[in-house]
C-alpha cells in the first residue's frame, strides 16, 4: 500500500506492508492498496481519498460584539469583506467589536491544518442611536426618501385607527387604538410600538427594542421578532409608498412576507402580496410644534422645549408691534444657502405682520412680548420665513426649526416630512432639498468673528452657547454664540 498517491509495486522488503490500522491526519490523503498472494496474479489497485474537516465555526452577535467559536484545538481565521477566509486571513483571537455592517466569513483549522467549511453571518451594525426626539408627535410619511436611519416610526392602519402594539403574540403583533387628526398622531399610549428604523442602502430593519421584526413563514401568516437579523435576510425589508400607503416587503426565503393589517383579527402580520388585508401607513416622529402663545392683557408669553435652548419661531400676524426684554433676540431669515440659513437681527422688538425667530439668550425657556406701539422694530424687506394659512402639503423639501442630537446636528432647520400640515406651520424653502439639516449663521459674522481672549473671558458676564444652542458653563477654546453674536475663544 502507499499513502502518497503512487501505485503499489510488487512487494519487496521495503514496501509498506499493511498490518494494522493506518492513522490519517491530513485531508486529501490518497491511499492505494494492492493485494498479493504467491502463485496468483496481483489484484487491481484499490484507492480512497480521505477528507478530514473540523466542524465549521459558530458566529453569534450581541449588539456590536461578534463572537466566533470552533472545536477544541482549532484556530479560526475570518474575513469581513465577503472574501473566502484562508489561513492567511485575519486570525481570530477574541471578540470583535465592529462598527459597520458586513458579511463575516470564518473557517476553522485543526492542528494538522485541515480546514472546515465556511460559516457566514450577515452582521447588521446599528450605526446611529435612535434620534431621541421624544416629542410623541408623529406625522404621516408619503415619501420613502424622507425615512432615515434612526427614525422612530409607528406602523399604522388608518382605516382601523390602529397602530402596531408592543405585544408580540406567538405568531403576530397585536394592535392598539390611536387617534389620527390631520395625518398626525400625538402621545400614543405606551402600548403602541415605537419602532426604530435602521437603514442600510435601500433596505430597512425595524428594531422593536428587544429585536427585529421579520417574516417567519411561507405557509402561514407569521410576523415574529428575532434578537438579531438572521443570515437569510428575513428581517431585511424594502419599503415603497404609493398614495400614502406603505408596502413593507421582507426579503429572504419566506414568501408570506408583506406586512399588513388584519382588521377581522385585530392584528398585524405577514401575508402574500395578493392577500386581501388592510393597507398600512408609516408615521414618523418629528419635533413637536411650539406651544401656543399665552395672551394676558397686552403681553404674550411664549415657551420653548428644553432641548431648543430658548429658540422658537413666532408669527406676529397682527398690526401690533411688540417690545422684548434685553435677553430676547429677534431675527429674520435673510438668506438660505446650500447648507445654512442666515439670521439677521431685528432691533427694537417684533415688527407687525412679520414671521420671526426668537431666542431667549439667558437660558430660560420662557419669553415675554409686550405690546408697544412706539417700538422701533422695522419690517424686514426679504424675509424668507413662511407660514401655512390652511392645511397644506409640505412634503416636498421644506424645512422647520427644530433640534436633533448627534454630531453635526443641534438646533437648526430640518426637512419636514409631513404630507399634510395644518395652518400655522412656519417653514422655509431650501435651494437644495437634499440636505436634512440647515445650520444657523448670523449676518455680519460669516467673514469676521468677534474675538474673546482668555484675558477678558473672566470679565465677561454674558452667557456662552455652543453652535447647537446649548449653554456652556465653562467655555474653552472654540466658537460660541454670546448675546446673539459669534465669538471665538483663543
Amino acid at each position: 500500500m502507499t499513502i502518497d498517491g503512487s501505485n503499489p509495486a510488487d512487494p519487496t522488503a521495503d514496501d509498506n506492508l499493511y498490518s494494522t490500522a493506518i492513522s490519517v491526519t491530513k485531508s486529501g490523503t490518497k491511499i492505494k492498496a494492492k493485494a498479493f498472494k504467491n502463485g496468483m496474479t496481483a489484484s487491481a489497485v484499490a484507492s480512497a481519498t480521505y477528507t478530514i474537516k473540523p466542524s465549521k465555526p459558530t458566529i453569534t452577535a450581541a449588539g456590536a460584539t461578534v463572537t466566533i467559536t470552533a472545536g477544541d484545538g482549532c484556530e479560526i481565521y475570518y474575513t469581513t469583506d465577503n472574501s473566502e477566509p484562508t489561513a492567511s486571513s485575519s486570525h481570530y483571537t477574541g471578540s470583535l467589536n465592529l462598527n459597520t455592517s458586513c458579511s463575516i466569513k470564518a473557517r476553522a483549522y485543526d492542528a494538522y491544518n485541515n480546514a472546515s467549511e465556511v460559516s457566514q453571518y450577515n452582521f447588521v451594525y446599528w450605526p446611529l442611536e435612535p434620534k431621541n426626539i421624544n416629542s410623541k408627535h408623529f406625522v404621516k410619511v408619503t415619501d420613502v426618501s424622507t425615512l432615515e436611519n434612526g427614525d422612530a416610526i409607528l406602523i399604522v392602519c388608518e382605516s382601523g385607527n390602529a397602530a402596531m402594539s408592543t405585544t408580540q403574540n406567538t405568531n403576530n403583533r397585536g394592535q392598539e387604538s390611536v387617534t389620527i387628526t390631520n395625518y398626525t398622531i400625538d402621545s400614543p399610549s405606551s402600548d403602541v410600538q415605537k419602532l426604530v428604523l435602521m437603514k442600510i442602502g435601500n433596505y430597512f430593519y425595524f428594531y422593536a427594542g428587544t429585536g427585529y421584526l421579520y417574516a417567519a413563514s411561507s405557509n402561514s401568516n407569521y410576523l415574529k421578532t428575532e434578537t438579531t437579523p438572521d443570515d437569510k435576510n428575513n428581517a431585511k425589508a424594502s419599503i415603497t409608498i404609493s398614495e400614502g400607503n406603505a408596502t413593507i416587503t421582507f426579503q429572504g426565503d419566506n414568501t408570506r412576507n408583506v406586512l399588513k393589517h388584519n382588521g377581522t383579527s385585530s392584528l398585524f402580520s405577514c401575508y402574500s402580496s395578493s392577500s386581501d388585508q388592510d393597507a398600512i401607513q408609516i408615521y414618523k416622529e418629528i419635533p413637536v410644534e411650539p406651544s401656543d402663545p399665552v395672551v394676558s392683557g397686552s403681553s404674550i408669553t411664549l415657551t420653548t422645549s428644553a432641548n431648543m435652548a430658548g429658540w422658537r419661531t413666532y408669527n406676529n400676524n397682527t398690526s401690533n408691534k411688540y417690545a422684548v426684554d434685553g435677553t430676547t433676540k429677534v431675527y429674520y431669515v435673510s438668506g438660505t444657502a446650500d447648507s445654512k440659513v442666515t439670521l439677521t437681527e431685528i432691533s427694537g422688538g417684533v415688527p407687525a405682520n412679520t414671521i420671526v425667530i426668537l431666542h431667549q439668550t439667558n437660558g430660560s425657556n420662557t419669553m415675554t412680548l409686550t405690546k408697544d406701539d412706539d417700538a422701533t422694530a422695522v419690517t424686514p424687506g426679504s424675509n424668507e420665513l413662511q407660514v401655512t394659512t390652511t392645511t397644506t402639503d409640505l412634503s416636498a423639501g421644506v424645512y422647520r426649526l427644530g433640534y436633533k442630537s448627534g454630531e453635526g446636528k443641534g438646533i437648526g432647520f430640518y426637512k419636514y416630512a409631513n404630507a399634510s400640515a395644518p395652518a400655522g406651520i412656519i417653514y422655509l424653502t431650501s435651494i437644495n432639498a437634499a440636505h436634512e439639516f440647515l445650520g444657523l449663521d448670523f449676518d455680519g459674522e460669516t467673514t469676521g468673528v468677534n474675538e474673546v481672549t482668555n484675558t477678558n473671558l473672566t470679565n465677561n458676564t454674558n452667557d456662552f452657547y455652543n453652535l447647537a444652542g446649548q449653554r456652556v458653563g465653562k467655555p474653552t477654546k472654540g466658537l460660541y454664540i454670546v448675546n446673539g453674536r459669534k465669538v471665538i475663544i483663543k
